[in-house]
Formats: C-alpha cells, structure tokens, sequence
C-alpha cells in the first residue's frame, strides 16, 4: 500500500537549470543532504524522548502493584484486565467470567 502525500505539504523537487553545473549541483545537494540530517536529528531525538518515557513508565510500575505493560497480566477485555491463567490448567470448559469484586475477567 502506497502512502500518498499530503495535498497541503509543499515539496521541492530540482531542475535541471538548478543542477546545471558542478557549483549549482553542490548546493542542491548540499540543501537537501541538509534537510535529511536535520530530520535524522529530529527523529532520534524523539526516540530518545519516547525511550526515556518507556523507562519512567517501567520504573514507575515497578515500585506500584501494577504490572509492566506489555506483560500478558496487562490484557484488557473491552478496557477491562483480564486475570492471567495458565494454559494448561484450563479445562475444556473454562469460560471466562467477570468478577466485579476484582474489576476484571478470569478464567474458571
């Protein structure tokens, strides 16, 4: 699946009056190799950002009672947690029950 542009993004593209000669080809290059490392800057700096929120976020819900996301105790039924339950001790007729006291969805 093709990612069309947006139809209110300007893009630049050269011609061949801009990159006539070895100076005028220098500088295109030069603006659209600057532009590249600039949004190279931008994106590892927003990793960095998102990284350090994912390691405040797991130091945070290492200190409290609620597991790290990601782990299978985290699965939510319709927003809801759902119990983890250990696969081979569920019995053909398991079925999954709410349990209001709990908040959320466990096997029996």
């Amino acid at each position: 699946m093709a990612i069309e542009p947006r139809s209110n993004v300007s893009r630049w593209y050269p011609t061949t009056t801009q990159i006539g000669d070895p100076g005028q080809t220098h500088r295109v290059f030069k603006q659209v190799l600057d532009q590249l490392y600039s949004l190279q800057d931008q994106h590892n700096d927003l990793k960095a950002r998102v990284d350090q929120g994912i390691q405040a976020q797991a130091g945070s819900s290492a200190n409290s009672s609620a597991p790290y996301p990601g782990n299978p105790a985290t699965s939510t039924l319709l927003g809801l947690p759902v119990t983890p339950a250990d696969p081979t001790t569920l019995a053909d007729g398991a079925t999954l029950k709410f349990s209001k006291s709990t908040r959320s969805f466990i096997f029996e």
